[in-house]
């Protein structure tokens, strides 16, 4: 492991573009790591399936295979880095927030001409952006290295997690098995709260055990819960599905008797220890809101305007046609990294069977009061009713951070059956009880695996030379242009981040070209003041809305010569009309 870090360090050493502008992959060594991590994750998944049905015995190998799996997976993630920024705008969006916190004090809206204060921004990925930014500046390289250590570190969090629950061997094959989904492996490449609100969650989860089990109220639980907490709502605001959950819990868990509180000691402390905890979240919650009022909106009175029933159809939709195919298909996971090769597959059958499994699961788990119940069922809940972006793609991002509590709730199923077949009157003979669970999980296992190479050999699709292009066009502009350029384009923050310009977003995938649209959009251009529109080729929505308009009016657009664009973006300056 320190070899491979070793040699993101030198690559970050040698390479002479600090920002990376285009992505090159010439690695053959990510073959080697690749098909390492595949035999040595192979075997470890061999040593605890042989192990399962003993597993309340310890061997002295178990810790030695743990750290084998762990490295067998350390490997995807770290054959998987690469210094690009994603096309996504979020993730310039909160690189641009740490700049504003170290530049200027405080978040707000630098791509944008008024540079406003930007009060529906998370800033708790920015926060641990900054020093970074600090340090080394518009540099991609240390900040995603840093996204990187967070989220090799969700690993061991996964096993501790899991570990308050299960036996030593029944842990790591639940852990690492979560821990390898291409998803989250993934998550560990872009500068995006994925990873970090996993970290954060997971780390409250442990600690809310930790608070709820000890007799008394203590403060060591305590404060590192609340700060957990508090990191997992700043760094993504479904972070208060974390907070809801833990009070249901410890509410749900409370000593009683029938439907009443035990009185007496016993019962006011649990009473105390939950006041204790969602106090102080009421309080900030409130002065939160105030502060995030001064901007003239809150998520607060964004969510009441919702169309509840509406998002919640939408979004159910896209739930039901991608939950089964995040643990048993490939081709959906390269679909979801933008390759044109692959497409998602069509719900079916078996599709719903295992949307109706995991539902099951989970009201097995919420019966039994279990916390991690409590939060998937308030996490996907605010989901699906405050969504606004019911897209396949957008939704597998989301649950993406839900992963490792799936499989979780999955287990529990089986695990159920297989205490009821030990159990039985007539127990099966000379059959394991946990076949079961050892093939399921051993698909999912595989099928990660198979996810993953696309993960450590192609990246993704989308880091191509048109991507590049655009990149080099947005970098010529701030080399070129007077800063007073309004420059409009696809991504308008990534183009800030290159060119420092500020920028107006060109074009969404939900537009649709015809004369109307054309005519709205001539009168947006000259009514916003925008100087220049980089004319990309990476979105299918510029492609078939933007090059018309520029084609049919020759008089108010007048291309630029941008040299090493090779025809792949154009820079247009915008004429007076």
């Amino acid at each position: 492991m320190l070899g491979l870090f070793l040699t993101l360090s030198l690559q970050w050493y040698h390479n002479g573009d600090q920002i990376n502008t285009y992505f090159h992959q010439s690695n053959n060594y990510l073959y080697v790591v690749y098909y390492l991590a595949v035999i040595l994750g192979l075997i470890s998944l061999a040593y605890f399936g042989w192990r399962l049905p003993d597993e309340d015995r310890r061997d002295r190998l178990d810790m030695l295979f743990l750290m084998l799996f762990f490295l067998s997976t350390s490997l995807l993630y770290v054959g998987s880095f690469h210094p690009v920024l994603a096309p996504n705008g979020d993730n310039a969006e909160y690189i641009i927030n740490a700049r504003s916190i170290i530049e200027h004090g405080g978040v707000y809206r630098l791509d944008t001409p008024a540079r406003t204060p930007n009060t529906l921004a998370s800033p708790g990925l920015p926060i641990l952006l900054a020093p970074i930014y600090k340090i080394w500046g518009l540099n991609f390289y240390p900040m995603k290295m840093m996204i990187l250590l967070i989220c090799l570190a969700n690993g061991g969090l996964l096993f501790i997690l899991f570990r308050q629950e299960f036996s030593f061997v029944r842990s790591a094959l639940l852990s690492m098995i979560a821990f390898c989904s291409p998803y989250l492996v993934a998550n560990s490449n872009t500068i995006m709260t994925e990873g970090p609100y996993l970290f954060w969650s997971l780390l409250s989860l442990i600690f809310i055990r930790k608070y709820a089990s000890h007799p008394d109220f203590y403060w060591r639980y305590y404060f590192p819960l609340i700060f957990f907490l508090l990191g997992s709502y700043l760094t993504r605001a479904v972070g208060a599905s974390l907070i809801i959950a833990s009070a249901l819990f410890l509410f749900f868990n409370l000593p009683a008797k029938g439907l009443l509180p035990v009185p007496g000691r016993a019962g006011r402390r649990g009473l105390l220890k939950l006041l204790w905890l969602i106090l102080p979240f009421i309080a900030g919650f409130v002065f939160w809101l105030i502060r995030q009022q001064k901007g003239g909106v809150t998520p607060l009175s964004i969510f009441m305007e919702f169309d509840f029933l509406g998002h919640f159809r939408d979004n159910m939709v896209a739930f039901a046609n991608v939950v089964g195919q995040i643990f048993f298909s490939p081709s959906s996971f390269r679909w979801y990294k933008q390759s044109s090769d692959f497409s998602l597959s069509i719900f079916n059958l078996g599709w719903l069977l295992i949307l109706l499994l995991l539902l099951s699961a989970i009201i097995y788990d919420l019966i039994r009061r279990k916390l991690l119940a409590f939060y998937s069922v308030i996490l996907l809940l605010l989901l699906l009713f405050a969504s606004q972006t019911p897209q396949e793609k957008v939704f597998m991002r989301y649950l993406s951070v839900l992963i490792p509590f799936f499989i979780y709730h999955l287990h529990s199923i089986l695990h159920a059956m297989e205490s009821w077949v030990r159990n039985s009157k007539k127990p099966i003979p000379s059959v394991p009880v946990p076949i079961i669970t050892i093939a399921l999980l051993g698909i999912i296992y595989v099928t990660n695996l198979s996810s993953n190479r696309y993960n450590v050999l192609t990246k993704s699709a989308v880091f191509n030379s048109y991507y590049g292009s655009f990149l080099n066009a947005a970098q010529w502009c701030g080399e070129n242009l007077p800063p007073d350029a309004y420059v409009m384009s696809v991504k308008p923050r990534i183009v800030y981040l290159y060119s420092d310009l500020p920028g107006r977003f060109l074009v969404n995938d939900r537009d649709v070209y015809s004369t109307d649209f054309e005519k709205k959009k001539l009168q947006e251009i000259k009514d916003s003041g925008v100087t220049h529109i980089i004319v990309d080729a990476i979105s299918r929505a510029t492609i078939d809305n933007i090059h018309p308009i520029i084609q049919n009016n020759p008089d108010k657009f007048e291309k630029l010569a941008v040299p090493g664009l090779e025809e792949k973006c154009t820079v247009v300056r915008v004429r007076q009309f």
